[in-house]
């Protein structure tokens, strides 16, 4: 942990492995007090994110 990012599930410090989304925090992980990666309205998961980049209307 660098300690520069906090939140709610990790005050002290959020893990690397989080903060680098070599996790995904939308499941447990070690010292996350049961809270877990809930996005913004309007945004999502970073590893979700260019998933389905395809048009889907037929131009």
């Amino acid at each position: 942990m660098d300690g520069t990012a906090s939140c709610a599930a990790f005050p002290a410090g959020i893990p690397d492995a989080i903060r680098t989304n070599q996790h995904d925090h939308r499941q447990g992980y070690s010292g996350d007090n049961g809270i877990r990666f809930e996005a913004k309205p309007g945004r999502t998961h970073p590893l979700d994110e260019g998933k389905d980049a395809r048009p889907t209307a037929k131009e």
